[in-house]
């Protein structure tokens, strides 16, 4: 049953070119380790196992940035 919920987060949608598809599976990634580092970015990265830099620099490709406090969206 774990499989069948895997095949099916990573499946393109219809009419997604595999870069979108492999661009929206990396932000997804990335959001979620953010998450479960509470918004570290440091930490998110370790965990991801890459530095700081190339973290950032993905997070900017994929227009992932940071919200100051009280910021909504």
């Amino acid at each position: 049953e774990r499989e069948r919920e895997r095949e099916r987060e990573f499946r393109p949608a219809a009419g997604e070119t595999l870069e979108l598809a492999l661009a929206r599976a990396e932000r997804d990634i990335i959001l979620n380790a953010l998450e479960s580092c509470g918004g570290n970015k440091l930490r998110a990265a370790e965990h991801l196992g890459v530095n700081l830099r190339t973290f950032h620099r993905r997070c900017a490709k994929l227009g992932i940035v940071r919200r100051l406090p009280g910021q909504q969206g």
